[in-house]
């Protein structure tokens, strides 16, 4: 769940970004109506997701986790959208799911 919620934040927080794709502007327009709301709303999604990592396995192992996914996210983000095919989201969404499965066990 704390790997979504920061996949999740990242997506919000690149929405403002010039370089969001232009096939889902939809999305980046909602996202500009209110910057500071959607602002507080990415890095309360960050938040959430340290404090169920810092639950699950304590505080300092939550940080090294937490710094790694953050990578990992900001990475699938910035690689994932600008493809602008349909496979690659399906294969986005797939990845996710494997890894919320893996955690899950």
């Amino acid at each position: 769940m704390a790997i979504l919620l920061i996949i999740l934040g990242c997506l919000i927080l690149y929405g403002k970004s010039r370089y969001f794709p232009d096939n889902l502007s939809y999305l980046r327009n909602q996202l500009k109506k209110k910057p500071k709301i959607v602002r507080s709303l990415g890095y309360l999604l960050f938040l959430g997701s340290y404090l169920l990592f810092s639950n699950q396995l304590g505080w300092g192992t939550a940080i090294v986790v937490f710094i790694t996914t953050l990578s990992f996210g900001l990475c699938l983000v910035l690689i994932v959208l600008p493809l602008h095919k349909k496979y690659v989201y399906i294969l986005g969404v797939f990845s996710l799911l494997i890894i919320i499965i893996e955690n899950s066990i």
